[in-house]
């Protein structure tokens, strides 16, 4: 594989990071590697998207990545994520960008406590996330259950639009 220069950093390590997501279907460990890469993708993004200033070509297309993702407020449809039947796991986020927001901090700062292993069977099929870890009122908390497809649509959804605004920068 081809270096990757300082210049496209920015950019190119989440781009292989969706490549890699895309192509590891049909490994031993694929919710394990989805949840991973997916977390890598979002830990990337969101750190780069959350600036409060414009000092580059490069910054003003990162606060475009965070601002189309506030607009959006479909984030099954963004995601490419179906709806339970007559159950909208994604309600009482205001955004896409809410949801991500919620989603990285809960796996950044998650361990044992707010991230937890769901198996049908033998087979490990995602993902529950505690995305109130901070919240002590049991009764209001969100948990979601994120399959390992689901998952990888996450990231692959989050790079995509990523890459596409940072390349156009360079």
């Amino acid at each position: 594989m081809s270096n990757i220069e300082l210049s496209s950093v920015d950019w190119k390590v989440v781009d292989r990071l969706r490549k890699i997501l895309e192509q590891s279907q049909g490994h031993e460990y694929n919710g394990t590697l989805a949840y991973g890469l997916c977390v890598a993708i979002l830990a990337w993004v969101m750190q780069r998207i959350c600036i409060d200033k414009s000092n580059s070509p490069k910054d003003e297309a990162a606060i475009a990545v965070k601002k189309e993702l506030e607009k959006r407020k479909r984030i099954e449809e963004f995601l490419g994520i179906g709806i339970e039947e007559g159950k909208n796991r994604f309600s009482g986020f205001t955004s896409v960008f809410d949801f991500l927001k919620k989603f990285r901090n809960a796996c950044a700062h998650g361990d044992g406590r707010t991230i937890v292993p769901e198996n049908k069977g033998e087979f490990l099929i995602g993902f529950t996330i505690d995305f109130n870890q901070h919240n002590q009122n049991k009764t209001s908390r969100k948990y979601i259950l994120l399959k390992e497809r689901e998952l990888r649509n996450i990231g692959i959804a989050v790079a995509r639009l990523y890459c596409e605004k940072l390349s156009a920068a360079e």
